[in-house]
């Protein structure tokens, strides 16, 4: 998935020819893609994967993500417990 909005957004960066309306609506979609996979994904994949964040990655960064978590429950998303 990563591999492949880069790819678009390379090529109609780079090509001309692909310089069109319609192709930068896809590349806009490709880096909000992008945006959603690094900062969505990988944040809630660690809150599933590692319960406890205060040993792995110290007190700050408990609190942090567990905000984190937090409002993510508040928007409907993630699950109760």
């Amino acid at each position: 998935m990563i591999i492949r909005n880069l790819m678009v957004i390379f090529v109609v960066t780079l090509s001309r020819r692909l310089r069109s309306i319609t192709n930068f609506f896809l590349a806009n979609l490709a880096v909000a893609d992008l945006c959603v996979g690094i900062f969505c994904v990988f944040q809630n994949l660690s809150m599933y994967l590692i319960p406890s964040y205060g040993a792995v990655f110290g007190a700050s960064a408990a609190v942090v993500l567990n905000s984190c978590r937090r409002s993510y429950r508040t928007a409907g998303f993630g699950r109760s417990n």
